[in-house]
């Protein structure tokens, strides 16, 4: 089993490291019944026939990397740079800037326009651009706080279980901590797939990564119709799986049961009638699976209290343990409805609409103002007020797309927060608690559960190996 960073035959660094999370496994090891390590070791042969190792591997996080003490790297970087999309704007100007002055000293028409004016707009409109940076670039860095909450939950969690049961070393202990850890981290991709959804529209009710029995179960509380389409997840998946049930709801009452047959009678319409917006219906009830599968891991967590997963005496005080867990949930779900807010609370359409009036009359009155007033007193040129409009322009366009960029930080953009490939570091972990604990057979079933296949993105290099890396 590999780091999803690693390629397939990378050199593993940290080797006194491996070496001494080995030894302790080893020590952990011995302590089983010698019957249930007689099953580890048939589990890990039978796994390292099976399994192909490619399965392992997963997509490399991409990052948007530069040095800040190379100026001149900095300075000519285009990937991830706001360059390519502010140069049309400033070339306009510039071009605007020398009709103004040709037809002010040749073509005889005088457009230009004293500057007074002018500057007593321009503290008005830094102060709209500034103050929608500094409240997108907020709410940035308040998405980036929620994300590293989420995958805190999840791996103090799974660590957390592993501790508290540690002494427990059954097959139906392993089981049940297999269980919760395969519920948390089912959870965490399909919250990652909610945050994504508007750009990828993948519909996280069918990622590929879950089995097709908990896809099954989960679907049995979705309002979307994909009855129809269960033959063909994958095509679904393509596609978005956005079509939405009619006022026919024979096949979702058949499965999901006779208890919820008055709701299900309703028409789609009537049942979705509080949300107006198509986009928003869609949406929300994409969101609908996170707090499905969080009470699935709450369920997997309480199954425990029938007496037949761990020993009795494990729990030294039940419910503060129990709470603890479930503790865990609730700081997920507060850190993903912390994320869901900023999502579905945009900034307010008549702030960024004045900001754009005002913007865009300055930028391009600002040709006639500085066409007005003889910069170059040199030679009859245009050069200077271009070259000041090209600055001027880049500058305040340049923060207007940083205020576009930074307010969806969610998908394939290059400041985008790599939120796939940071969930799949919490994955690694969850795998090394239980690992450390059950052994290889089962870190290596937990894995396979998630039956996924990644992908490698080629753009960017892989980082190095860390020094603290090992593989098993």
């Amino acid at each position: 089993m590999k780091f999803f960073w690693q390629q397939p035959n990378s050199p593993v660094g940290g080797d006194q490291e491996k070496e001494a999370l080995l030894n302790a496994a080893q020590i952990q090891s011995s302590d089983r019944d010698e019957s249930e390590a007689d099953n580890d070791n048939d589990n890990d042969n039978h796994d390292d026939d099976d399994v192909n190792q490619d399965e392992w591997e997963g997509r490399v996080i991409r990052h948007l990397m530069w040095d800040d003490s190379n100026h001149f790297a900095v300075l000519t970087q285009v990937y991830g740079s706001v360059w390519p999309r502010v140069l049309p704007f400033c070339l306009v100007n510039v071009i605007w800037t020398y009709i103004v002055f040709y037809l002010n000293e040749y073509g005889g028409l005088d457009l230009t326009v004293n500057p007074t004016g002018h500057q007593y707009m321009a503290p008005l409109m830094s102060f709209l651009v500034v103050t929608r940076l500094k409240i997108t670039f907020d709410n940035y860095m308040s998405q980036s706080k929620n994300l590293q909450a989420i995958y805190k939950s999840c791996r103090d969690l799974v660590a957390t279980v592993c501790l508290l049961t540690s002494n427990d070393t059954s097959k139906r202990a392993k089981q049940w901590r297999q269980d919760v850890a395969y519920g948390v981290l089912i959870l965490l991709r399909v919250t990652i797939g909610v945050l994504d959804f508007r750009s990828s529209k993948e519909d996280p009710w069918l990622l590929p990564e879950m089995a097709q029995e908990n896809s099954d179960e989960l679907l049995k509380y979705s309002l979307k119709d994909h009855h129809h389409h269960q033959p063909s997840r994958r095509s679904q998946i393509s596609t978005g799986g956005l079509e939405y049930r009619r006022a026919s709801t024979n096949s979702f009452t058949s499965s999901m049961g006779s208890h919820d047959e008055d709701f299900l009678e309703m028409p789609m319409k009537q049942r979705l009638s509080h949300i107006a917006d198509s986009e928003r219906k869609v949406l929300e009830e994409a969101s609908r699976a996170v707090y499905v599968l969080a009470w699935n891991v709450r369920r997997e967590i309480m199954k425990q209290r029938d007496g037949t997963w761990i020993r009795s005496d494990i729990w030294q005080h039940p419910c503060n343990e129990e709470t603890k867990l479930l503790d865990f949930i609730a700081d997920f779900l507060q850190a993903f409805h912390g994320c869901y807010k900023l999502i579905t609370t945009p900034m307010p359409m008549p702030l960024v609409q004045m900001n754009k009036v005002i913007l865009f009359l300055w930028l391009y009155s600002l040709p006639l103002t500085l066409c007005h007033v003889k910069l170059n007193q040199i030679a009859d040129s245009p050069f200077v007020s271009m070259i000041l409009v090209f600055i001027l322009t880049f500058g305040f366009m340049g923060l207007e797309f940083v205020s576009m960029e930074l307010s969806d930080p969610f998908g394939e953009d290059p400041s985008d927060f790599d939120d796939l490939g940071h969930g799949q570091m919490a994955m690694e972990d969850c795998y090394i608690s239980i690992y450390r604990l059950d052994g290889k057979s089962w870190a290596k079933a937990l894995r396979k559960r998630l039956k996924t296949k990644a992908k490698t993105e080629t753009p960017q290099p892989s980082p190095p190996p860390d020094s603290n890396a090992f593989s098993f």
